[in-house]
């Protein structure tokens, strides 16, 4: 798992990104939905940036369907 945008986020988000691990880390959808946060983060200027909701409560949904 590439932490690497880790030195783009405030403290808070890597709390919550961590959070995320231990929850769903296990989660088939998990890589992608963690790429797809690490490739947001990276394209977007610290104002354009979302937490981590934006990403991952859609495939949190999904699964719970």
């Amino acid at each position: 798992m590439n932490k690497d945008f880790y030195v783009d986020l405030p403290g808070m988000v890597c709390v919550i990104l961590e959070d995320l691990i231990e929850k769903y880390g296990n989660e088939p959808w998990f890589d992608k939905a963690w790429e797809e946060y690490r490739q947001h983060v990276k394209n977007s200027s610290m104002n354009d940036m979302r937490m981590p909701g934006y990403v991952f409560n859609k495939y949190v949904k999904e699964d719970k369907k």
